[in-house]
């Protein structure tokens, strides 16, 4: 018989042919067989079911569902059929309708592991994750070896605040398959997370060593060394990123983070601004670009684009936060307070906003945030370091508020040392730097050039350490009509690293400024001038509130001889118990060891003494915390009167002021004085052997 001759073969050939060409990768012909098996017999089930897997396989998802019907129409009870269709409505996007085509399919076989984990992808889509965490962890439970599972629930428990669970099921991936790129990025998360940025560094070398121009490992070798502090490193592998893929989203968001972290705050808004450019509706840098423009002082805006992210992302804790922290610098406690309630009912487990919310209130026995994070500090393991750290400072606020000292300052003691520990601070470097100013800017010099400055007698600075009462002195100046609050501003240092910049050096100390020809000075003098003018065209003083200006308070006064300088001033023992007892946003690393705090403090005593005898008389004054609580009124006079303005009498209603407040007094600052605050050291007085003799008391 000749191949003309020949029967045609039968549908259950064809499709015994087609699963032997799909296995080999034939898709094509895999498919024209199943489709012939069919037009012979339309009814042929096998050939149906496996065309529909087919057409899903090769992204035709929508072709399949007819086929999938017409096939659970004569098999209903067919827990592959459900499983398959549920992963083809999956492709469709119609991730609920999948759910429950998976729920039928375990019902009938309970055992089913891929319908467990396929439901855990389709919920993770919905956004349940906790029942998808569920999911995945039954499929492990079933399937032990599954490490799509395992990396799934991993990533999920790091979603829900649980990194020291998630790490151990990373680790368990990279016992199955060694080289899964994607489980060691997951795990250098989790490192990261739980306070071991070594650990991750190495995880995600270890990523990009398999695959070097993997975005995500790149994302987390970033990230990992900005924990470390090593941010120009960080700037580094992010910029590498964004040369492999300029339109990488997350690759400028985290690109900004690393800018914020080095103060850099206009460049890193830009950054955010390009990440939102390339992805509108990206929640994470919509919250970023709101902490960016609140350091700036664009509160309105900042408000906004956090509203943006929230509205996107009402789930997501960090912009909720981020927006309570700037509702409380506006002053609004019980918006502020709305806000961390929200965080908290998202994320109970994390103690930021717990932390935050002890700053807003004063705390009673029954408080249920002091409930809260006594049941949090039961199992401190479960905790990040940088969580561990917020326990400290939160309990030791709330065991203050309640009168008991001795707990209070055990909290403190335990977050400042884990969080000195985190951080880089070589104290015999800053103590010689401080010193070097008073070397560098002796009275003969600062007499030789004084007044041949920028003659602006616009700019206010008033500076001291940290805690000692400036903020206050601030408030005063801001009712003031003629004044213009311009708070912790950066505009000072821009000035001074442009012209860094401009004479192609790396860095400058303060006292290297101190050698340059009066026209030099007196044109950064007026580049200062210049900024201020477009921060408050109007005003007729602006005052800059920056602490560490107490540094460069001689390099101030010969670029700028007519500015006024207030230096605010507190009992160093309460200074420096304040000082011990916060968690300061911008680190401050001499502040959370008693002994290097008190060195540091009679180091910086020791360049104010120094001003008061360089400066010439009339430049500046000191104004003592516990006079102004004494004579509120006497003090404040004395203040406006050294800015050259006439008395106003709005300038006592201080804590009415409705700016932006962007310091650790936030809070305080908004109610009229109390004494209380004044000695407040004595009540941890047993515990401050360090930090009195490192201040010279007995």
């Amino acid at each position: 018989m000749t191949s003309e001759t020949q029967a045609p073969l039968a549908p259950a050939q064809l499709h015994r042919q087609a699963i032997q060409a799909r296995k080999g990768g034939d898709l094509q012909g895999a498919e024209r067989l199943l489709r012939q098996a069919l037009s012979q017999r339309p009814g042929h089930m096998d050939s149906l079911r496996t065309l529909a897997d087919l057409l899903v396989q090769t992204g035709r998802p929508a072709q399949a569902m007819p086929a999938y019907e017409a096939l659970l129409g004569a098999r209903p009870d067919d827990a592959d059929l459900l499983h398959n269709r549920g992963v083809a409505l999956m492709a469709l996007g119609r991730p609920a309708e999948a759910v429950r085509s998976l729920d039928a399919a375990i019902a009938i076989n309970p055992q089913y592991a891929s319908a467990f984990y396929n439901r855990g992808v389709a919920l993770q889509a919905m956004k349940r994750p906790v029942l998808a965490a569920n999911s995945y962890a039954r499929a492990v439970e079933l399937r032990p070896g599954d490490a799509g599972s395992l990396n799934n629930l991993g990533a999920l428990l790091m979603a829900l605040g649980r990194p020291a669970d998630a790490l151990a099921r990373f680790d368990r991936v990279l016992k199955l398959r060694p080289r899964d790129v994607g489980a060691l990025g997951n795990r250098a998360n989790a490192l990261s997370e739980l306070g071991r940025p070594e650990e991750a560094l190495e995880s995600a070398a270890r990523a990009l060593e398999l695959q070097p121009d993997n975005l995500a490992a790149l994302a987390n070798l970033g990230n990992a060394l900005r924990q470390l502090g090593r941010f120009q490193e960080a700037l580094q592998a992010f910029d590498r990123a964004l040369k492999l893929k300029p339109d990488y989203p997350e690759g400028h968001n985290n690109r900004g983070n690393v800018l914020w972290e080095l103060g850099r705050q206009d460049q890193a808004l830009a950054t955010y601004e390009q990440a939102l450019k390339l992805r509108p509706d990206y929640p994470e840098a919509l919250s970023n670009r709101g902490n960016a423009l609140r350091e700036m002082g664009r509160v309105d805006e900042a408000l906004a684009s956090l509203e943006r992210a929230i509205q996107l992302a009402p789930r997501y804790a960090d912009a909720w936060e981020n927006k309570a922290v700037t509702l409380a610098e506006l002053g609004r406690v019980d918006e502020a307070s709305e806000a961390i309630g929200a965080v908290i009912a998202l994320a109970p487990w994390k103690v930021r906003p717990h932390q935050v919310l002890t700053e807003l209130k004063r705390i009673t026995a029954d408080d249920p945030s002091f409930k809260a994070l006594q049941e949090i500090a039961k199992a401190p393991e479960k905790l990040n370091l940088r969580e561990r750290i917020s326990l400290g400072y939160a309990l030791g606020k709330a065991y203050a508020d309640l009168g008991d000292h001795a707990s209070a300052f055990t909290w403190y003691a335990d977050g400042a040392a884990r969080q000195r520990a985190r951080l880089s601070y070589d104290e015999a470097a800053g103590l010689k730097a401080l010193d070097a100013v008073k070397k560098g800017f002796g009275r003969a010099l600062i007499k030789r050039k004084a007044g041949k400055g920028d003659p602006s007698p616009v700019p206010v600075f008033v500076f001291g350490m940290p805690r000692s009462g400036s903020t206050l002195v601030e408030q005063i100046l801001s009712r003031h009509p003629k004044v213009f609050a311009a708070g912790e501003t950066p505009l000072l240092a821009e000035v001074l690293d442009a012209e860094v910049k401009a004479l192609g050096k790396p860095v400058m100390a303060p006292e290297e400024f101190a050698p340059m020809p009066v026209e030099d000075l007196a044109r950064l003098g007026a580049g200062y001038v210049d900024r201020l003018r477009r921060l408050a065209p109007d005003a007729e003083r602006v005052v800059n509130k920056t602490p560490i200006n107490f540094a460069v308070a001689g390099l101030i006064h010969l670029m700028l001889p007519n500015a006024r300088l207030i230096h605010a001033r507190r009992d160093p023992a309460d200074t420096c118990v304040s000082c011990f007892t916060r968690l300061f946003v911008n680190d401050l690393p001499y502040t959370y060891d008693l002994g290097e705090l008190g060195r540091y403090y009679r180091a910086y005593e020791g360049l104010m003494e120094h001003w008061r005898k360089a400066l010439p008389a009339g430049v500046m004054i000191d104004v003592q915390y516990e006079d102004v609580v004494g004579d509120l009124e006497g003090q404040a006079r004395r203040i406006v009167e050294h800015c050259g303005l006439d008395w106003d009498p709005a300038c006592l209603d201080f804590h009415k002021a409705e700016r932006q407040v962007r310091t650790a007094s936030t809070l305080q600052v908004r109610q009229p004085l109390f004494k209380s605050s004044v000695g407040r050291w004595k009540a941890y007085e047993p515990h401050l052997g360090p930090l009195l003799e490192a201040l010279g008391r007995k």
